[in-house]
């Protein structure tokens, strides 16, 4: 998982979703998780060695214990051949407590997604932004957020399933996720220039003029 990702919520919490009474409405038989909703991610480790049809690791994996994740699915999702037993999809990790900077990858707590409920003001919380909120139920959990950069690209059974649809974010929330999510991804980029571009200047001067002088010949 990537190191962005801290405070992810697990299966110590998921069941306060599960829990959950009333739901928006039961959907006709789709291809689930749908786009714009949260869900309970379950790694499968037997699953995942499958292709491999090696013993060893299938019997390694099936020694793990695997934990659940609530995630959230973006509302923009890739095309997939519904004949296909299995697809791919991006999924965005929720997660807990205040947004951390991590310098070494050039992210800071600014680069968050606040989904309501917030215990905190707008101009408190480290993104200065107007939190998400849910056309459903209420979010079941406070202080949490999304991070461009805890993502995972994951593997879904191609099944038509009725599942109900606890938690959705608003239509315009969703739109205001994808976008942030590239501001994000644009921020860092530029961040990184301004980094090697500093970098760069510091070299330069540390070098004698005499050897600055050979490099640029």
């Amino acid at each position: 998982m990537n190191p962005a990702a801290t405070g992810v919520i697990t299966s110590t919490d998921t069941s306060q979703l599960n829990s959950m009474a009333s739901v928006e409405k039961t959907p006709e038989a789709a291809f689930a998780p749908l786009g714009g909703t949260f869900a309970v991610l379950t790694i499968d480790p037997v699953a995942s060695v499958e292709y491999l049809h090696d013993p060893e690791a299938t019997t390694a994996s099936a020694k793990l214990v695997s934990k659940d994740y609530v995630v959230s699915i973006p509302a923009l999702q890739c095309m997939f051949n519904p004949a296909a037993p299995f697809r791919e999809e991006d999924v965005l990790f929720v997660q807990q407590g205040r947004p951390q900077d991590f310098p070494a990858q050039c992210i800071d707590a600014s680069m968050s997604i606040p989904i309501v409920p917030q215990n905190c003001g707008v101009d408190e919380h480290p993104s200065k932004r107007e939190p998400v909120r849910m056309a459903t139920n209420p979010f079941p959990f406070a202080d949490c957020y999304l991070s461009a950069f805890a993502t995972a690209n994951v593997r879904t059974a191609n099944i038509l399933v009725v599942d109900p649809i606890i938690c959705v974010l608003h239509k315009e929330d969703q739109l205001r996720v994808s976008n942030l999510t590239e501001d994000d991804f644009e921020l860092r980029r530029l961040k990184r220039l301004r980094e090697q571009k500093g970098k760069e200047e510091q070299r330069q001067n540390v070098i004698p003029p005499a050897r600055r002088m050979t490099e640029a010949m």
